[in-house]
């Protein structure tokens, strides 16, 4: 079952995307927020995935959570790859393609990693997180490839100082925290 409702006012401000959608609506392309209900797929964290797609083409992946490292990525990168991009061309580019030109997007793979699912949809501007991209230094990248994909391959020197306190003081408690 899926429900889509169109976000009243009170619901829009609740949420902090929709100021970030709402300060872009200048753009030659609008987003136009929903709230869309739909049945919850576990997903592990590190098959997260954001997509960078202009003018129709997705020009560049990365790992979502860009900050931590995940050791299975560098195993499973290309099969990654080879079904993410599958995915889009087959399912979710023909049906954005009358709405949208150049979007971000993010994918994820359900945790028996036989499905994939679209998360969600992002305005393709610098106000949206580049990931393991740069917006400042990469555009031309993000807008017209050749297609790349990212994830961090070691631990991020100095990773425990950018985590939040709470889950910092979770790790040292497990004695798995970065020494640095």
């Amino acid at each position: 079952m899926l429900l889509v409702l169109s976000a009243t006012p009170s619901l829009r401000n609740s949420f902090p995307k929709y100021t970030q959608l709402r300060s872009n609506s200048t753009q030659e392309q609008r987003f136009h927020e929903n709230l869309v209900v739909r049945e919850w797929v576990p997903m592990d964290v590190d098959m997260e995935f954001r997509g960078f797609v202009a003018n129709g083409a997705l020009n560049a992946l990365s790992q979502y959570n860009h900050l931590a490292f995940f050791p299975r990525l560098a195993e499973l990168s290309g099969s990654i790859v080879a079904r993410v991009r599958e995915f889009f061309a087959t399912e979710v580019r023909h049906r954005l393609c009358d709405h949208f030109g150049s979007y971000v997007i993010d994918f994820g793979f359900s945790v028996d990693m036989e499905q994939i699912f679209v998360i969600e949809l992002n305005p393709f501007l610098e106000t949206t997180d580049g990931a393991m991209f740069s917006w400042n230094n990469e555009r031309e990248l993000l807008e017209h490839g050749p297609f790349e994909f990212r994830f961090r391959e070691k631990v991020a020197h100095g990773a425990a100082a950018l985590m939040q306190s709470d889950w910092r003081d979770l790790l040292a408690d497990d004695g798995s925290q970065e020494s640095e």
